[in-house]
């Protein structure tokens, strides 16, 4: 199942980023997988997608992943 994170400023969606928990065989453990990530034009530039990011690696981090691959 997909996970969508989304950004927000002033109320309105500004971005967006498509996740997925899965199993990782090497590792015999869980991994993410960044499927997706959107930002849109006017509100470039201003660290929407590093934010959504950084939210996906703490995501990941109280989940046990042993990483997180896009």
């Amino acid at each position: 199942a997909a996970e969508v994170l989304l950004a927000t400023r002033e109320g309105a969606s500004v971005g967006f980023a498509v996740l997925f928990d899965l199993p990782e065989v090497v590792f015999a453990r869980r991994c993410g997988q960044l499927d997706d990530l959107f930002v849109l034009p006017e509100a470039r530039g201003r660290g929407i997608a590093r934010a959504l990011i950084a939210e996906a690696v703490s995501l990941g981090r109280r989940r046990g992943w042993s990483h997180l691959r896009w």
